[in-house]
């Protein structure tokens, strides 16, 4: 792959070592180089590129040195390209950083993201393909040539931003929204977020799953339903029993908001005495105690929803999951086909059933429907004010966790489906490393790595924490928003009783992760939320209308953020596994 590459760095001590770094690597053979420099961005945005260079050659293939870097790498062409600030340089290089710059050919990303954790940056990356075609960048490189880089960093400024604000290119023929699309921002809270990724894992509460959170309202007891206090035992991630986690048994558990009927629950595998009374130990899920000590975590963050996957991946695309656009009912449970086994979408099997609850709290036989739902979600806003997204799903077909394939319009309509809904999930790593990730972004696991109960493998902190480290790598980070969240409480105990506002809302409390260089840090949030938070962000980011479901009563989740902070640089959370592992994993969902 051939790519011009900027890799940032804290000052000009750090950015040689990187240069020498790059060089050894082109001797290794793992790239290479066909030319590299160092430069240097000010306080005021002035840009100087450094007079000693490493290695044998500091011009690019193309015999036109550093200026066609600048140049090549500021243009705003390819997808998940950013706004453009006083000059060039300002898409990728912040003021009083330094950069090694170089245009490389690569065989695997790895070896540069490699160098560019070592020493403490993140990466900036452009294909060179995306570049060909785009009128100004060839003006540009025409120009460096005749008039130097002075004179066309100011030249680029003006033609990016004639009138002080930021314009967006027009659309070449054949190409996408998606590169090239600009959104509208409402308010301060979110004008500096271009990426938002939800990245949703499998069954798990804030007292199971961060037990040991500094700052978290956790509870290491509950009580059974003879009122006897029960303490929470240690419990592996990867348990070899699972915990019902349908309707019915969040209203045994809730037992009209006593808290206190976990150990009624059903229990299916090798299971223990009072199984759902447990904890995981803080050594299995280090990588999410990481990252929420680093960044920011909600402590009351709710399931908007009292049932299992299928219904809570409906709310967090739709905010809902009732059965129609205006409908009072509810899908409620895991659909199933007429053989017992679970599906969900509109490319179940015939004779396929999903229960449905009504306002009265009841879930009578003659309710029940084929899980295929005309109903409004987040993605028909998006498609429709042009804004980019994917939804990552282990498989195609129909399935608990592929949210999108029971919205019948989206389902409908193959090529958006094609383009949109993207399996394997390791594609997402894939994607961000070659410059494609969407505006927003849904990640769903394997089950190995999942973190559900009986079937998972106990990967599924290093499968998180990779997807955040490829951003934290990329170009990216610095306009991105990462919610990790759980989309169910899986059975598991919970000391914290929830609001509820009608028949099916709200659930019990699932952990929330909110990663961003502007995530406050270490920062504890205790405000109420729910999957309706996440999409209130996602509307008020790139200015879409409200859904009107749960995103009109939840906030937006403002508190976890601080815009006018230093940018926190990005550093890789440790895994057990690599990243190349989750493409071997198994495609597959729990069957319960």
């Amino acid at each position: 792959m051939e790519n011009y590459v900027a890799i940032v760095v804290d000052n000009d001590a750090k950015a040689f070592e990187s240069l020498y770094d790059l060089w050894n690597l082109d001797a290794a053979g793992d790239i290479t180089v066909h030319g590299a420099t160092v430069i240097h961005r000010d306080k005021y945005g002035y840009v100087d590129v450094a007079k000693r260079t490493a290695g044998a050659n500091a011009r690019t293939g193309s015999g036109i040195g550093s200026s066609a870097l600048l140049g090549a790498l500021g243009s705003t062409n390819g997808a998940g390209s950013s706004g453009l600030g006083a000059d060039a340089t300002s898409v990728f290089l912040p003021r009083g950083r330094s950069a090694v710059i170089a245009e490389v050919t690569e065989r695997q990303t790895i070896a540069i993201d490699d160098l560019a954790a070592h020493a403490g940056g993140t990466i900036f990356r452009r294909a060179k393909s995306d570049l060909r075609g785009d009128a100004r960048y060839d003006f540009a490189m025409r120009s460096l040539r005749r008039y130097g880089l002075a004179v066309v960093l100011a030249l680029w400024s003006c033609a990016q931003n004639p009138s002080g604000g930021t314009s967006a290119l027009p659309l070449a023929a054949g190409q996408t929204a998606q590169a090239h699309h600009r959104v509208a921002h409402r308010g301060d809270m979110a004008s500096q977020i271009q990426h938002v990724v939800i990245i949703v894992q499998e069954n798990r509460t804030v007292d199971d799953l961060f037990q040991f959170l500094p700052g978290a309202n956790t509870q290491s007891w509950g009580y059974n339903s003879s009122w006897q206090q029960v303490s929470l035992q240690p419990e592996n991630l990867a348990a070899a029993y699972d915990l019902s986690h349908i309707h019915t048994y969040f209203s045994t558990e809730y037992n009209g908001g006593n808290m206190n009927g976990f150990d009624l629950e059903q229990c299916k595998g090798k299971c223990v005495a009072n199984a759902a009374y447990a904890y995981v130990p803080q050594s299995q899920v280090q990588p999410y105690y990481t990252l929420a000590e680093t960044y920011a975590f909600a402590d009351n963050m709710f399931e908007s929803d009292q049932g299992p996957s299928f219904v809570s991946h409906q709310y967090l695309i739709s905010g809902t999951s009732t059965t129609s656009t205006g409908s009072a009912n509810k899908a409620s449970n895991n659909p199933e086909d007429p053989e017992g086994d679970l599906v969900g979408g509109c490319d179940s099997p015939q004779g396929s059933l999903v229960g449905v609850i009504n306002p009265k709290g009841a879930e009578p036989q003659n309710l029940k429907m084929y899980p295929c739902f005309q109903r409004l979600s987040i993605m028909n806003e998006m498609d429709a004010a042009g804004v980019s997204w994917k939804y990552y799903q282990a498989t195609q077909g129909a399935g608990l966790w592929n949210a999108p394939d029971a919205i019948q319009s989206i389902w409908s309509n193959p090529s958006e489906m094609a383009s949109n809904v993207i399996s394997p999930s390791s594609q997402v790593l894939t994607d961000i490393a070659n410059g494609n990730l969407a505006s927003v972004v849904w990640v769903t696991p394997t089950q190995a790595a999942s973190d559900h109960p009986k079937v998972n493998n106990g990967s599924g902190p290093s499968w998180v924490a990779s997807v955040v480290n490829a951003i934290g790598s990329s170009q990216y980070w610095s306009n991105t928003a990462i919610f990790i969240t759980w989309d169910d409480w899986g059975g598991f105990y919970d000391h914290v009783s929830p609001t509820i506002y009608n028949s099916f809302e709200l659930g019990f409390r699932v952990p929330l992760v909110v990663v961003s260089p502007y995530a406050k840090p270490g920062y504890v949030s205790h405000g109420q939320h729910e999957f309706g938070s996440i999409l209130k962000f996602v509307e008020e980011t790139f200015n879409l209308p409200s859904l009107g479901t749960t995103d009109v009563r939840a906030d937006d989740l403002s508190d976890c953020f601080d815009f006018t902070q230093p940018m926190i640089r990005y550093k890789h959370v440790a895994t057990k596994y690599p990243p190349r592992y989750f493409a071997t994993l198994p495609a597959a969902e729990p069957k319960d």
